[in-house]
């Protein structure tokens, strides 16, 4: 009598298993079809315009050493040429819109 409930056991777990990895597949194939990449773009979003040439006069002998970007600007950290600065530039129009330069702490005051 247990050799019997013991198959039956196994042959539950079995369909039980089956069942999961039929259901697992299904649930992946509707995740993939929400996942698809040909929605239309929000509203709002223009597709990137070709800008041509971008010259910063910058003085020679600088680099750009980092890039990152946020609150739709572009900030580029630039050295050499003189004193280590990040260039802030509009993301859209890419117009300078000005200059960050890191500077030593003022010495304290005599007292």
């Amino acid at each position: 009598m247990n050799l019997r409930v013991l198959k039956a056991i196994t042959v539950g777990m079995g369909f039980l298993i089956v069942g999961g990895l039929v259901v697992l597949g299904f649930g992946a194939m509707e995740q993939a079809g929400r996942l698809k990449t040909d929605k239309p773009a929000p509203v709002g979003a223009e597709a990137a315009k070709p800008f041509g040439k971008l010259e910063l006069s910058e003085p020679a002998g600088t680099e750009i050493h980092g890039v990152a970007t946020g609150d739709r600007k572009l900030y580029l950290h630039l050295r050499g040429g003189g004193p280590d600065r990040v260039l802030v530039l509009d993301g859209q129009s890419l117009a300078v819109l000005g200059t960050i330069l890191p500077t030593a702490p003022s010495p304290a005051p005599a007292q």
